[in-house]
């Protein structure tokens, strides 16, 4: 996930490949990120390799804090007051601005050979890049011939701030929310059904290798391959294996009483050999490997997929109704509508469970996870392409990206407003990362609720895969590439068929 340019084995992206008449992609904006990369670094020692060597390309990932322009003060007042941050952003922020200063990474193995490489950094948003939506009031103006979006400049990524119209709203209650509640309620009581009958030695969870459950986590998923730092070779028993290492810097997670606590860093070093993980810690605590799933699973959920969402708000464009194209405003109206109910309406959900007593806590600390998420914004994570060997998924996307936004170069004039780079986030790798959660941590049971110090986070996961992950039934409307009208959804859906078949 990513919202910036990846120019995958060497091959050079269209400038006009994000649409919208937007010049942010052209000229200088590239080398001004580069320039503007934070000199976040990290002490992490690994065992030596060889030459670390760039590969073909790179990826400028947005993310992270910048400042506001100081001549962004067109928009009326009323605008700042959407930015006002509630109690849990707040937090967020006091929790950023805390010393992070980087510790040395201490392995069991002695006799290793040490250096220290940079970990994944977070990058900056650039302020031509992202543009906060607004209100349809402020962004439309009466009476001119070119309707113009919002330019308030967005100094972090934010789920939910985009408007719709009350009869957009209305419209979404009516033909959404019926399908979301069946899909939460079946999955739920499934759920709790299978709680019962394994408490009491009735039934078994499926078989999980909680080491296998780790790599599948991190190789074959969206939001935890990008924090790859390194792979070296090893001699085990005279054969020759690939290990390498992921650092996940400023971890928000839950604490046993549902606040949140910010960890320095998530270490993994998973077996590409054996497709297994050998060892973890969280900063200096080493950890199981049905932990490391519980803590891994929770950062892919609450802060890897918010981030995706986030930046599925510059591919929407709520505004324009009488120009745009009716199928997209529709998928940009359900998705601002999802938006608010992940951010917005599920910790209010959770805090009902609590009070009807089905969950042990309300979990607090989740909007500020959520917040804090936005807040880190997405590292810069080029280097994952050299994975592309022993991860079907990263070939998979490598491949499909370029694809995407040269298509979507073609039929810009389709989807005025919406940025190319941001639909593909999230619409492909919304749904991959969604599908994949699914796929790889398939028994929501694998989760162990009786760890004594993730357990919690265990819980609200369980509940979050049983009931709010898969997709919804009984939807009436059309949600898929392949039966999507128009040339671009088509085109896009038979590409990633042959990308699929050619790597099977």
């Amino acid at each position: 996930e990513g919202f910036g340019l990846i120019f995958a084995e060497g091959q050079k992206l269209d400038s006009e490949a994000n649409g919208g008449g937007s010049e942010d992609w052209k000229g200088g904006v590239v080398q001004e990120q580069v320039d503007t990369i934070s000199s976040f670094q990290r002490n992490v020692n690994l065992p030596e390799s060889g030459s670390d060597q760039t590969p073909e390309g790179f990826a400028l990932m947005s993310g992270g804090e910048q400042k506001q322009d100081s001549e962004d003060t067109d928009d009326d007042e009323s605008g700042s007051e959407d930015w006002e941050a509630d109690a849990a952003e707040e937090q967020a922020v006091e929790l950023r601005r805390r010393d992070r200063s980087s510790r040395s990474s201490h392995f069991a193995n002695s006799d290793i050979k040490q250096l220290q490489p940079k970990a994944p950094v977070s990058t900056l948003v650039a302020p031509t890049l992202l543009n906060r939506r607004s209100s349809a009031l402020k962004s439309i103006r009466p009476g001119q011939p070119h309707l113009n979006l919002a330019s308030d400049r967005s100094e972090l990524l934010d789920m939910d701030h985009v408007h719709i119209t009350f009869m957009d709203y209305l419209w979404g209650n009516v033909i959404i929310t019926p399908c979301a509640y069946l899909l939460s309620i079946g999955g739920l009581l499934k759920l709790f059904v299978r709680q019962f009958l394994c408490k009491h030695g009735w039934l078994k969870p499926a078989p999980c290798e909680p080491e296998e459950l780790v790599c599948r986590l991190i190789l074959e998923g969206i939001g935890l391959v990008v924090y790859y730092v390194k792979k070296w070779q090893v001699d085990k028993d005279g054969d020759k294996e690939t290990e390498a290492c992921f650092v996940i810097p400023n971890l928000a997670l839950l604490d046993a009483e549902g606040n949140m606590q910010i960890y320095q860093e998530l270490v993994v070093i998973l077996s590409l050999s054996h497709k297994k993980m050998v060892s973890a810690r969280l900063e200096e605590q080493t950890l199981t490997a049905s932990e490391t799933a519980i803590l891994l699973t929770f950062h892919l959920t609450f802060n890897g997929h918010p981030k995706i969402h986030a930046h599925g708000n510059w591919a929407v464009n709520t505004e324009a109704r009488e120009s745009i194209n009716a199928f997209v405003h529709q998928n940009s109206v359900v998705s601002v509508l999802y938006n608010y109910f992940g951010k917005t309406i599920f910790p209010r959900v959770m805090n009902k469970f609590f009070q009807w007593g089905i969950t042990s806590s309300n979990f607090p600390g989740l909007p500020g996870v959520i917040a804090h998420a936005g807040m880190e914004g997405v590292v810069a994570h080029w280097k994952v392409l050299e994975l592309k060997d022993h991860s079907e998924v990263v070939h998979f996307v490598m491949n499909m990206r370029n694809a995407f936004i040269n298509l979507f170069a073609k039929h810009k004039n389709e989807f005025p407003g919406i940025n190319g780079e941001a639909l593909f986030l999230g619409t492909v790798l919304h749904s991959l990362d969604h599908a994949l959660l699914e796929q790889n941590c398939a028994d929501p049971l694998w989760l162990d609720v009786t760890s004594k110090r993730f357990g919690l986070m265990a819980e609200v996961l369980r509940l979050t895969l049983a009931g709010f992950n898969s997709d919804i039934p009984f939807l009436c409307i059309n949600r898929k590439y392949r039966t999507a009208p128009g040339k671009f959804y088509n085109a896009v859906y038979q590409h990633a068929q042959k990308s699929q078949q050619a790597s099977c």
